[in-house]
């Protein structure tokens, strides 16, 4: 008897295309506190345009114009503005930005009013122990010195991050923040280490699975134990997107069984020593299901009797997700 019956469906192919808008959400600066009016025909024409520097942190006067849509001559648009803004603030050397219109014979003065944020004065480090703060500072592309730069800050977020992951520590959390430095006119940053637990794999285990061997779904898994001839790169150091991936093979390998809704519900890390630590994959198979019948509809350019050789899945034999898909391709 057959455990139960299940029914394969008949194969389709089909093809969705699903168009995705994105919306982007922006500061927008209130027209009524600029004093800017939205039609271009009546707007006042900019007569000149003022850099005002507060603090002891400065920038080129005119590289800062040479970014700015807002021109003398030009039209004062609250477009032109926002745009102007995103444009500042994208440099990565401004703290706080203000542009002001001032009414004057024939239009408007335009001042803009910026706090730089200065060079970086200061490199530290918290939470480290696995290097020191001198190799973290070699390996950064972020120096003393350099501007503060967001993109490049979070670039080297990115790479401390790497340097832990590639060391066995695949739980570790870096971040970042700026704060004035004890030098005026400069900017400290500080790297926030949590460098979590090492993760050297000690064992790979099981729990309720018995549909497929073993070392059979090991042998599929990215995630290796740690051996004598895996000493270098990152074969048998715990890496967390490889163990998702994992998961989705085990769970294939029971599905492919005929346990149809099985899944793997925990994964565990049991501590082994003060490096390592065992994996336990806690697998939930479910009922198994055999092929009822397979049926071929809404075919006319074939016959059936032509397409049924063609297919590998067959009655009474467990039901494999991975067999159905290679029949449709």
């Amino acid at each position: 008897m057959l455990n139960s019956l299940f029914r394969r469906p008949c194969l389709a192919i089909g093809c969705l295309l699903v168009a995705g808008l994105s919306t982007v959400s922006i500061s927008q600066v209130a027209a009524q506190d600029l004093g800017i009016r939205q039609n271009p025909a009546n707007a006042p024409i900019v007569r000149d345009v003022q850099v005002v520097f507060k603090g002891a942190a400065t920038m080129d006067e005119a590289r800062v114009k040479s970014q700015m849509a807002t021109r003398v001559g030009q039209p004062f648009l609250d477009e032109t503005v926002e745009r102007d803004i995103r444009t500042l603030y994208a440099t990565g050397a401004v703290e706080n930005l203000d542009i002001q219109a001032q009414n004057v014979a024939g239009g408007v003065r335009v001042v803009v009013s910026i706090t730089g944020r200065g060079a970086i004065g200061d490199i530290h480090f918290m939470g480290n122990t696995v290097f020191d703060a001198d190799k973290l500072r070699r390996e950064i592309k972020v120096k003393v010195g350099d501007p503060v730069d967001e993109i490049k800050l979070a670039s080297a977020q990115s790479d401390i991050r790497e340097m832990y992951e590639k060391k066995g520590y695949a739980d570790v959390a870096v971040s970042y923040e700026s704060t004035p430095s004890s030098r005026e006119g400069f900017t400290a940053v500080v790297f926030k280490v949590d460098e979590g637990a090492r993760g050297l794999i000690h064992d790979i285990r099981f729990e309720g699975l018995t549909c497929v061997k073993e070392r059979t779904v090991k042998a599929k898994l990215k995630s290796k134990e740690k051996t004598f001839w895996r000493i270098w790169g990152k074969a048998g150091k715990l890496n967390n997107q490889e163990l998702q991936e994992d998961v989705r093979t085990v769970e294939q390998a029971m599905q492919d069984r005929g346990h149809v809704y099985a899944k793997v519900v925990e994964v565990r890390r049991e501590p082994v020593g003060s490096k390592s630590v065992d994996i336990i994959f806690v697998c939930v198979e479910g009922e198994k299901y055999d092929v009822d019948s397979v049926q071929v509809q809404g075919n006319t350019v074939f016959t059936t009797e032509e397409l049924i050789p063609g297919i590998s899945v067959e009655p009474n034999f467990p039901y494999s997700g991975s067999d159905v898909r290679a029949d449709e391709r």
